[in-house]
């Protein structure tokens, strides 16, 4: 198609406009050479040379008068006319930026994937959370006074010549940290050899995806909840993939499995019926804790003023069934601890047991007018959603470490929610970093490399500002050197 060529009919001559239109033309290659090549400047010259040329060649309506007609001038001869328009500077950054997330698409990344289902023989390359491995003399590096959070350790060798724009090593591992106290500050490790699994020098505090009471595990089971090691596998990122994948679309995702999320699923399902002596205390614990938090609301309550019978009858019922519960928690501990091994035997009577404690329905005791019903404590709402919180963390710690520990019932119940979690919460390697960073607009902006982004996990179980994505970034230039002393790391803002 022929191009047409605008000109005011006021007195312009025709060199004018020759001179004119190789200007604007040379603007837009400017500007599209700077989108492609990563190069600001160069569309920021473009730009202006574009907008210069433009604007300086056309008449400025005058107030209250009309505005100019201009001519069509196709090849050379004239076609028509039409009303001329102040150039609109929005629809000129709207296509700017329309041209940017263009670029994004072409810059080559890595789908971060985690591993869902894990089986025996796996080869693991590349994970999240747990531990690194780390040569000998290679020390746990320490931030803020405080040993670092390992994040990932990334086999490079698995890592395309063309991500990170086809700079930095490709052999070895890149081992991430944070700091505990400032996300912002990182270390990172390039080893050349695989090394012995570390344990961190000191606890690690990792920033939660929720808030919670206590550490029940270390109660339960002697240990406190950690971060899963979670094998991942990287895949191109596809140009035409949507957002419904993405952590914020989750909850209306299709694909839900609803009786996790909604914690409707009953404690006598097979997939949640205790399987160890970990999984047995779990429960016990559950149970416990929230009986004697119901007794000190209640006793609470009464200390105030409260002189209803019937709330004194529910204190009453409720501090003899949790006196019952503290006993059958100590004779299975005790069972435990004798090297009883836990078989279905166990199970039953421990259910059964549970099953014969009964508390008054939680009706609001200040509105009752009727005597409220018994219920089974394993038919308490708050004591079935908690036991499913703490299980689910329990059962991702032993399974990371060895699938074949979870029975098959309890694998394929919770394989289905861990799927779920991980295709929400993938990474990404290489790439633009997206304009939820404040990075992104920054005047050094096309001169970083995003390394990493992790987004806030369920199934890792961290969390990043307001449940958001964080990155860690690096110069081009010290990622052409292997440099990656000055990398940063940043929480998306929305």
């Amino acid at each position: 198609m022929n191009a047409a060529t605008f000109a005011p009919i006021h007195d312009h001559d025709l060199n004018q406009e020759n001179l004119r239109l190789p200007a604007i033309l040379a603007g837009l290659v400017l500007f599209a050479g700077g989108m492609i090549t990563q190069q600001p400047w160069m569309s920021f010259l473009g730009v202006a040379a574009f907008l210069g040329t433009y604007m300086s060649a056309t008449t400025t309506p005058q107030a209250g008068a009309a505005d100019p007609a201009r001519r069509v001038v196709f090849d050379g001869e004239l076609v028509g006319e039409e009303i001329y328009a102040p150039v609109d500077i929005t629809e000129i950054l709207a296509r700017a930026n329309a041209a940017v997330a263009d670029n994004s698409k072409t810059t080559p990344a890595l789908r971060v994937l985690p591993i869902v289902p894990l089986r025996g023989g796996l080869e693991i390359n590349s994970w999240l959370g747990g531990n690194p491995y780390l040569p000998q003399d290679v020390d746990w590096p320490v931030l803020d006074g405080e040993p670092a959070l390992f994040l990932a350790q990334i086999s490079l060798t698995h890592v395309p010549d063309d991500i990170w724009q086809g700079q930095g090593p490709r052999d070895g591992w890149l081992v991430m940290f944070a700091s505990q106290s400032n996300l912002e500050h990182t270390h990172l490790l390039h080893t050349h050899c695989f090394g012995e699994e570390r344990q961190a020098p000191g606890p690690l505090t990792y920033p939660d995806i929720v808030p919670k009471r206590a550490d029940l595990l270390e109660r339960a089971v002697g240990r406190p909840a950690t971060i899963p090691r979670w094998p991942v596998e990287f895949c191109r990122q596809d140009n035409q993939e949507t957002t419904p994948l993405d952590r914020p679309n989750k909850a209306d995702s299709p694909l839900a499995p609803v009786q996790w999320v909604t914690g409707r699923i009953p404690l006598t399902d097979p997939g949640l019926v205790p399987f160890d002596w970990g999984s047995a205390m779990v429960l016990l614990e559950v149970a416990t804790t929230d009986l004697e938090w119901q007794y000190r609301v209640v006793s609470t309550l009464v200390e105030t003023g409260s002189d209803d019978p019937q709330a004194l009858g529910f204190l009453e019922t409720l501090r003899a069934t949790t006196d019952n519960l503290h006993a059958l928690h100590s004779e299975l501990a005790q069972a435990r601890d004798s090297g009883l091994p836990f078989d279905d035997q166990v199970c039953e009577l421990m259910i059964r047991g549970l099953g014969v404690l009964q508390v008054e329905s939680g009706e609001n005791i200040e509105e009752r007018d009727t005597d409220p019903g018994m219920q089974s404590l394993l038919d308490q709402d708050q004591i079935r959603r908690d036991y499913i919180h703490w299980l689910d963390q329990y059962a991702r710690a032993i399974y990371s470490d060895r699938p074949d520990s979870l029975p098959p019932e309890h694998r394929d119940q919770f394989e289905e929610l861990w799927a779920w979690h991980a295709l929400h919460e993938r990474g990404w390697i290489g790439g633009v970093i997206p304009g939820t960073f404040a990075s992104a607009s920054s005047h050094d902006a096309a001169e970083r490399v995003a390394l990493l982004r992790l987004q806030s996990s369920d199934l890792m179980g961290w969390g990043f500002g307001n449940q958001n994505e964080f990155c860690i970034s690096i110069e081009v230039d010290d990622l052409a050197r292997g440099d990656f002393s000055q990398t940063r790391g940043e929480v998306s803002g929305g």
